[in-house]
């Protein structure tokens, strides 16, 4: 039966073959596992804030009739809003709106005022126009800007509006990309300092092989010119070079 061999290289590749779909998988998993985390905190945040909202609201429809805000109920209401969202995080976006007329029109909003974005723009806005829908959920989609947002939406119960809970797609991914090219680096360095150990050791086995290939052709050359024996302890002959021949 014939042997099969494999040489050094060939199995470095098999090695890094399955490092990497052992790396890849491990690394899908775990980035499957925290998304849907995050998405599960995501929701329930925007949830217990839209019952908050929801809650105030009513409040402020039976209770609130002052002229700051020209007996406007609504406008009490997002005047608490805005002031809870300056209190908010800075890595989190939080936006309510409405639909006035053929427009997403958003009135409360913890970071920089966004631009209306027309309502017939399916492409824009997704979120919050899910929200104004009566949807709830959390999804990676197009903002009012087109960038790509991790977004949770829902609507807001016994107002006319939507609420969004968002940050950049990538500053969400960030994290795991930083992640992955460190271990990507880390796995580099330890295969090149396995390949390295290995590389240097099969030199010196050369240079040992090489070494004691000379060792024994001077052995050889010695035994044909000179006339030598070995003997045991009995005196009889054990070894004699070829000399003697």
């Amino acid at each position: 039966m014939q042997k099969i061999k494999i040489t050094f290289s060939q199995l470095m590749i098999v090695v890094l073959f399955l490092f990497m779909a052992v790396f890849i998988f491990s690394g899908y998993s775990f980035y499957t596992t925290t998304t849907n985390n995050k998405k599960q905190e995501l929701a329930e945040r925007a949830y217990l804030l839209s019952t908050m909202i929801s809650s105030v609201a009513k409040f402020d429809t039976q209770y609130s009739n002052e002229k700051e805000f020209n007996f406007d109920t609504y406008k009490a209401t997002l005047s608490q809003i805005i002031d809870a969202f300056k209190a908010k995080d800075l890595t989190m976006e939080y936006l309510v709106a409405a639909k006035i007329d053929s427009k997403i029109v958003y009135q409360a909003y913890s970071q920089s005022e966004p631009p209306s974005v027309n309502y017939a723009d399916k492409n824009l806005a997704v979120p919050m126009r899910k929200a104004l829908e009566g949807g709830y959920g959390v999804i990676v989609e197009s903002d009012y800007n087109g960038s790509k947002v991790f977004a949770a939406y829902i609507k807001i119960e016994g107002t006319p509006w939507g609420l969004v809970i968002k940050q950049p797609y990538f500053q969400y991914i960030l994290p795991y990309i930083r992640t992955l090219l460190v271990t990507i680096i880390i796995s580099m360095l330890f295969l090149f300092a396995i390949y390295f150990s290995i590389h240097t050791y099969n030199l010196q086995q050369i240079n040992l092989q090489k070494i004691n290939q000379k060792l024994q052709k001077s052995i050889d050359l010695f035994g044909e010119h000179v006339i030598t024996s070995d003997t045991d302890l009995d005196g009889r002959i054990t070894y004699v070079s070829n000399a003697f021949l």
